[in-house]
């Protein structure tokens, strides 16, 4: 038997940091996030993928991967990652042998769309479901592992809301302090199905632009971001709160019946939460990431990173301008990747052969 799971990535439309449980536990979270697929070709054709395939064979566990063109996770340090949480799963199940895992990402490392979390759910999910334990793949229990992982047993400082998206799908407004105290399963707040007039609007100008080099990871800015809020809370705190505000007002707009000024108010509340997010850490929005966003400027609605990651942005062309926009993207292949971001409403996918 061979489980394959396959699960999206995500975009913080409004702004994460307050899901880091030593900010979010003193100000409280508001987020709003946005599960997507996203595909090498504007006419969405070949998709990237993040996925693992877990089935029995007779001989020892092994750990492998399907390498792809601009994949970097077969990198040593993500090997060690997903080799020892393939370890810790197998010895809490008390499996001794008699499992491979093959894991497929197609992504640049340090995107800052949550691809870690993303493979953290497939390995554990995949597993799970080989070994029978459908009780297992509930979300409370499911990101709570993953998450402890990632943050307890390897020590990785970061939130929670990526594994939301990557479990639940479509549209996430989290506003619970911790991961601990909430109850995901059955909340009405997660994996809602985008409005079609916004998921149509996204799928049609969402371009994603990722550097091939100079990557800063998600985990280190985290580690900045919580340190210059320890330390200076009253300079901080005022930016927090703006992301706040501005995920707030950006979950009315995904709400029904949609104001006629919708896509203003999406547009104003993005760039707004970049540039208050900006003024969490230097690590955020500069070297070339600043250049990118002015040369992009004249061609898009908005623009942010992603998430925490300063190796990416997430840009919402104008329509009128989009053809001149990625002709201008396309002369800059040699330091970029250029990626085609469509809506997921799906989260988490498991297949059985």
């Amino acid at each position: 038997m061979i489980v394959k799971a396959t699960l999206p990535l995500r975009v913080d439309i409004g702004g994460g940091v307050t899901d880091i449980p030593q900010i979010g536990a003193q100000i409280g979270t508001s987020i709003a996030n946005l599960a997507i697929d996203l595909f090498e070709d504007e006419a969405c054709q070949s998709k990237t993928s993040i996925s693992a395939e877990a089935y029995c064979n007779k001989g020892r566990n092994r750990l492998s991967f399907n390498e792809v063109e601009i994949g970097s996770h077969a990198s040593s340090d993500e090997y060690e990652f997903l080799q020892m949480m393939f370890a810790s799963f197998l010895k809490k199940s008390h499996t001794t042998q008699g499992v491979t895992l093959r894991i497929s990402d197609t992504l640049p490392k340090g995107t800052g769309l949550g691809a870690s979390a993303a493979l953290s759910l497939c390995v554990l999910a995949s597993l799970y479901k080989l070994k029978g334990s459908d009780e297992s793949l509930d979300a409370d229990k499911l990101i709570t592992e993953a998450h402890y992982f990632e943050t307890t047993e390897q020590g990785i400082r970061g939130g929670f809301q990526d594994y939301v998206a990557a479990y639940f799908g479509g549209y996430n407004y989290i506003d619970f302090a911790s991961l601990e105290n909430a109850r995901l399963s059955g909340s009405p707040t997660l994996g809602q199905r985008v409005p079609s007039a916004v998921e149509g609007f996204l799928n049609k100008n969402m371009i994603f632009v990722i550097q091939r080099s100079e990557n800063i990871s998600s985990s280190t800015i985290v580690e900045d971001e919580v340190s210059n809020f320890l330390r200076s809370k009253r300079h901080v705190a005022p930016h927090l709160q703006s992301i706040k505000n501005s995920n707030d007002i950006i979950n009315g707009v995904f709400a029904d019946p949609i104001s006629a000024d919708w896509q203003d108010k999406l547009v104003h509340e993005i760039n707004s939460s970049w540039e208050a997010q900006k003024r969490l850490s230097t690590l955020v929005g500069d070297g070339y990431i600043k250049e990118l966003e002015e040369m992009v400027r004249p061609f898009v609605h908005a623009q942010r990173g992603p998430g925490a990651g300063g190796n990416s942005l997430f840009l919402l062309a104008n329509p009128s301008r989009k053809a001149e926009l990625i002709q201008k993207l396309n002369t800059l292949k040699d330091k970029i990747v250029v990626l085609y971001g469509r809506v997921n409403n799906r989260g988490l996918e498991l297949s059985i052969s």
